[in-house]
């Protein structure tokens, strides 16, 4: 019988060679299986473990695999979250647009 490992996903390291897995804590995110380590969760954000950065209100991101991430002109604009939800009425970069919907 022959196993097949998967590689590594984002949120995942694989940090001794051992070509096992393992997730970013709580606190810390990765983007990237290449990364040699976490990265501390920034201040603007909580952390979940893995790839998973929760926006707080107020900031934006143009997509989950960035950590990048910006102020919104207005905050109220902003709702955070992982995939920066836009407030109602609002939509596009930094939620600066009216949504005509």
């Amino acid at each position: 019988m022959k196993a097949f490992l998967r590689p590594c996903i984002p949120g995942e390291l694989n940090l001794t060679g051992t070509k096992e897995c393992y997730p970013c804590p709580v606190g810390e995110f990765s983007l990237s299986p290449s990364d040699k380590s976490c990265s501390v969760c920034p201040d603007t954000a909580e952390c979940l473990g893995g790839s998973h950065i929760m926006l707080d209100p107020g900031y934006w991101r143009f997509n989950p695999s960035t950590s990048t991430i910006l102020p919104c002109r207005d905050p109220s604009n902003c709702k955070g979250g992982y995939y920066s939800e836009c407030a109602d009425g609002h939509t596009g970069p930094l939620c600066d647009a009216c949504d005509a919907s």
